[in-house]
């Protein structure tokens, strides 16, 4: 199967990659890794240019956020309608393949920005769709956190970096969005 999507990884943490690399394999996927920019080696001027904080982020909140945002970028300058990002210590169903079609289909048929967390959200959620005869839902929330694992739509995306240019707060902070 082929699934457009981003492993963020970490270049030096190869026991990572090892490990997803695996998973996705022995789901039928082919990983694509996209290298981690590591905020604790980015200099003053690059944190300057790139964020303004107050000071709140750490170096790596700062990195974690800058690989996502540089993922969105990437994304866009293809014609694509969304894309699955991942990190590399994400935890992936068996029945994933099965279900990222229904998945892909819904939110790239989606006019507005959309994110769907590939997880449940431990805020209020509300049910949109059933995937198939899967007990897997889509549901609404309007707050989440954590950014293992997720889809997301163009307008999203752009939505986002416009939102977090320069960097501000977590890139995980989806009820700011």
């Amino acid at each position: 199967m082929e699934l457009n999507h981003f492993i963020i990884n970490a270049i030096n943490a190869k026991e990572r990659q090892h490990n997803i690399s695996s998973v996705f394999h022995r789901l039928g996927l082919e990983p694509g890794f996209f290298p981690a920019i590591m905020g604790n080696q980015l200099t003053k001027d690059q944190i300057g240019h790139y964020v303004d904080d107050g000071g709140l982020l750490t170096l790596g909140e700062i990195g974690c956020a800058l690989s996502h945002l540089s993922i969105y970028k990437k994304f866009l300058q293809t014609n694509e309608k969304y894309i699955f990002v991942f990190e590399d210590d994400v935890e992936i169903r068996d029945d994933f393949p099965q279900l990222a079609p229904a998945v892909a289909n819904f939110i790239g048929n989606q006019k507005k920005g959309a994110v769907l967390l590939l997880y449940k959200a431990k805020a209020h959620t509300r049910k949109v769709q059933s995937i198939g005869q899967s007990s897997v839902h889509i549901l609404r929330s309007m707050a989440g956190s954590a950014a293992h694992g997720y889809v997301i739509n163009r307008v999203a995306a752009e939505n986002i970096l416009k939102a977090q240019t320069p960097l501000a707060f977590e890139i995980d902070a989806w009820a700011l969005y």
